[in-house]
């Protein structure tokens, strides 16, 4: 009788260390799938995709310096801002307003875009937008 028992413990303990291997093993397999997705997602982009992000990239500031104006004009549902250097617009970046709350006469502006000669300009303009 008592080798029954000990037969069927030995067999149960069997099976629950199985259990215990497949889903560790399981786990193990649904983490480096997890890692490897999220090694893909931050790996470079591609050529035609790093030359757009390019393009976006906004100006250091030592770039900023030398603009001589700067430009606020309503693009894509948002405040973006260009340096104007030797007439040439240089985008540097986007500000964080919701457009719901503005006036039509401002939006309107906006769309056209808005000439600020000096940074302290833009620096109002971008209180008065953003406060």
């Amino acid at each position: 009788m008592s080798k029954k028992i000990f037969k069927g413990l030995l067999i149960g303990m069997i099976a629950f260390a199985l259990a215990v291997l497949i889903g560790y093993t399981s786990y193990i397999i649904a983490l480096n799938h997890a890692l490897s997705k999220t090694k893909a997602s931050l790996q470079a982009p591609d050529t035609a995709t790093a030359e757009a992000y390019t393009e976006q990239i906004p100006l250091s500031t030592n770039s900023v310096t030398i603009a001589e104006s700067y430009i606020a004009r309503l693009e894509n549902d948002n405040i973006s801002i260009f340096a104007v250097t030797n007439g040439r617009e240089s985008f540097m970046y986007n500000l964080d307003v919701y457009l719901g709350n503005l006036p039509e006469s401002d939006l309107a502006l906006l769309k056209n875009g808005v000439l600020l000669q000096d940074k302290e300009a833009l620096a109002r303009f971008e209180e008065d937008y953003t406060s």
